[in-house]
């Protein structure tokens, strides 16, 4: 099993800093002390280090790909992260969400993949039967507001490339089974790198063997 793609998002209560004055200056224009800035997201990708950061008002996003010879690492996403938090202040996070996203290789035909999906997890049945292609999500609640969020099901290497890879691979397998766990949070805490990069670190040495007991569901 391989990860190919490990990342977080924080959502703040507040605009970042640097959009809190430009909401200043912009209130200050329009008269009006209840205005809000409005933007596109900033997106940067580094290709080099397989690296795509999403910046908005309120939130940003760091996500960090791999590829077979070097599977996606999550301390790198949690560098990125560092240099964030040196380069502006970050106050309260309102919700914060880790992904980790993997795929299992499988030697058979894509058809014969969707087949083993339908008979390990869902009850035979005319539109089960009907299905070309098949994928299940799933949540779990583990607290007031807490939650995983598990995704698996058959996949090709043009979905991958064109749905969740910003930097397209053609070192892919033929088809594998795509596994996706997430954990998100909804409690406001104040923002703590240590804290961020403690919760990251548990969340990368779970992620992995839920993926391996999904994975094992479909290869029974």
């Amino acid at each position: 099993m391989e990860l190919v793609k490990a990342g977080l998002k924080l959502d703040f209560t507040e605009a970042m800093s640097p959009w809190l004055d430009l909401r200043g200056l912009f209130r200050a224009a329009q008269d009006d002390p209840g205005a809000e800035v409005q933007g596109q997201p900033l997106v940067t990708v580094n290709t080099d280090r397989r690296q795509r950061v999403v910046l908005q008002v309120k939130s940003f996003s760091v996500e960090q790909e791999g590829t077979a010879a070097h599977p996606a690492s999550p301390d790198a996403a949690l560098s990125v992260v560092e240099r964030i938090a040196a380069a502006t202040p970050l106050e309260e996070v309102r919700s914060r969400r880790f992904d980790m996203m993997f795929i299992d290789p499988f030697e058979l035909p894509f058809q014969e993949l969707v087949s083993e999906m339908k008979s390990s997890i869902f009850v035979q049945g005319g539109l089960i039967d009907r299905a070309t292609d098949i994928a299940v999500s799933l949540d779990e609640r583990i607290g007031e507001s807490d939650t995983n969020h598990m995704q698996i099901g058959p996949m090709s290497p043009p979905q991958l490339n064109a749905q969740f890879l910003a930097i397209s691979r053609d070192d892919l397998p033929e088809q594998f089974l795509f596994i996706g766990i997430g954990r998100s949070w909804t409690t406001p805490v104040s923002f703590s790198l240590d804290s961020l990069i403690g919760d990251f670190h548990a969340f990368a040495e779970w992620a992995p063997a839920r993926a391996a007991d999904l994975a094992g569901i479909v290869r029974r």
